[in-house]
């Protein structure tokens, strides 16, 4: 029975590495670049039209998050006058108003409601 108790301790300690190994802290780091993507800066303040020019994968983003608000139109304004914060994913902040109703608030500033 000893023998079988080794053997065991043995194969289970070299599979645990592997099946039990908690993430690492660059494995966590990565995914939260993954899910802000590529422009949006943590705990910044961003317009809709602003995220969509840099990277066209926000249009989706944002259109599905103001869905489940009720705006469901692909083509609605609310889409470009939107207000969002960047954290582990788009925040909903505001609806601007009208065309041209949320501004660039400049490089390393939020963007903001006129």
């Amino acid at each position: 029975m000893k023998y079988y108790s080794t053997y065991l301790a043995l194969a289970l300690a070299g599979l645990a590495p592997q099946a039990l190994a908690a993430p690492t802290q660059t494995t966590i780091a990565n995914t939260f670049i993954d899910v802000t993507a590529n422009y949006c800066r943590l705990n910044v303040h961003y317009c809709g039209w602003n995220l969509i020019k840099r990277d066209s994968g926000y249009k989706d983003r944002i259109h599905h998050a103001l869905c489940r608000r009720g705006l469901c139109d692909a083509n609605d304004p609310a889409i470009w006058n939107s207000l969002w914060n960047c954290g582990a994913d788009l925040e909903f902040l505001a609806i601007c108003g009208g065309e041209n109703s949320c501004h660039d608030g400049g490089a390393g500033h939020s963007d903001y409601c006129k």
